[in-house]
């Protein structure tokens, strides 16, 4: 399915989506779609693809915002929340504040508009950052526990809610449940993944817990067994079609937002030389993954599975000297990239 390509080394970071990839060297070069952009002679740089169709790099004294559609770069302002990006405008923080009592920083939040290149104040002194858009004006802020839906322009806030509370036992001792990541927004559901391996669904538009997940892995996936598991359930999941789909472990399944019915679309059922999936990216015909067989912990495989037929259409292991596969593997026009632990960036090419 693929054959091997290149293999470029010294990578310090690199960020894709399903169309553009922009990898940043450790001698300061930032290439985007295997072109060269930027030159640090300093060697720190940075780059990342965003969403609706931006991206942004440089280094720390100079950065730009691209935009993909019209070909137009433009200087980055300091201290943008790159998640609140629209053709609009993009939210910024001035005049970060630590406290050391609280162990937290506090920054002040201001909207800036593209075309006017006006800038107004949403909040001063607030702890937390803006961490998902729900429409071009309207964005989710995430202060530790605390969710909030901000209108971007008025700062306005919509509705608010504390996730605390939700305690589980971890070796023995009682620990409270934190907010690990906001999977996405879906029919209306905000879905976040919290620590304790549990989902909780937020109506968007007012705030209300719809429903949560209780014993989610016992209860609906018997073989995802301990010994099996990545310790990723959820994180490299996808939102689509009133569902969340996952490849992790040894299991692809699908989660029925509306009425958290599970269904198993796939197993590794070997006794041994079974198959366990870590970090994925996908696409509408693929779930591109690492993963690793015999209960090894570190990734070494890079695969393909295919969502259409629920078959492995591609298993690989990298030739010669290979760091841990510890990142997410993308494909990118035609190319599969995979960027191991040690800086290495192996590009597979699709054979045709």
């Amino acid at each position: 399915m693929f054959h091997f390509n290149q293999a470029i080394i010294n990578i310090y970071s690199f960020s894709a989506d399903n169309n553009h990839i922009i990898y940043c060297l450790k001698s300061g070069s930032i290439y985007l779609d295997g072109i060269e952009i930027y030159k640090n002679g300093n060697g720190e740089v940075s780059g990342n693809i965003l969403k609706n169709n931006y991206y942004i790099y440089g280094s720390p004294e100079n950065s730009y915002l691209g935009n993909f559609r019209n070909g137009e770069i433009i200087i980055s302002p300091k201290g943008v929340s790159p998640n609140t990006i629209s053709d609009i405008g993009i939210v910024t923080k001035k005049n970060s504040s630590y406290y050391e009592k609280l162990n937290l920083f506090k920054n002040d939040f201001y909207y800036l508009k593209f075309e006017s290149n006006e800038e107004t104040v949403l909040f001063k002194e607030k702890s937390g950052a803006f961490s998902l858009n729900y429409t071009h004006l309207k964005s989710i802020f995430r202060s530790l526990n605390n969710l909030s839906l901000y209108n971007l322009q008025s700062g306005e806030c919509y509705w608010e809610i504390d996730l605390s509370g939700r305690n589980y036992i971890v070796r023995d001792k009682d620990q409270e449940a934190t907010i690990i990541k906001l999977i996405g927004i879906e029919a209306g559901m905000l879905i976040v993944f919290m620590s304790n391996k549990e989902l909780i669904s937020i109506d968007i538009e007012t705030g209300k817990i719809l429903w949560e997940t209780k014993d989610f892995i016992k209860n609906n996936l018997p073989a995802y067994n301990d010994f099996r598991m990545a310790r990723s359930i959820f994180y490299y999941g996808i939102l689509e079609n009133r569902k969340l789909f996952q490849l992790d472990g040894n299991i692809y399944y699908s989660l029925d937002l509306e009425t958290q019915e599970v269904e198993i679309l796939w197993e590794d059922k070997s006794e041994t030389d079974y198959l366990t999936c870590q970090y994925a990216s996908y696409t509408e015909d693929y779930v591109y993954f690492t993963g690793s067989r015999e209960n090894r912990f570190s990734p070494y495989l890079l695969g393909a599975f295919n969502r259409k037929t629920l078959r492995l259409d591609w298993i690989h292991q990298p030739e010669g000297i290979v760091n841990p596969l510890t990142n997410v593997p993308h494909y990118v026009n035609g190319k599969l990239y995979i960027l191991d632990s040690g800086g290495i960036l192996h590009v597979y090419e699709r054979a045709e």
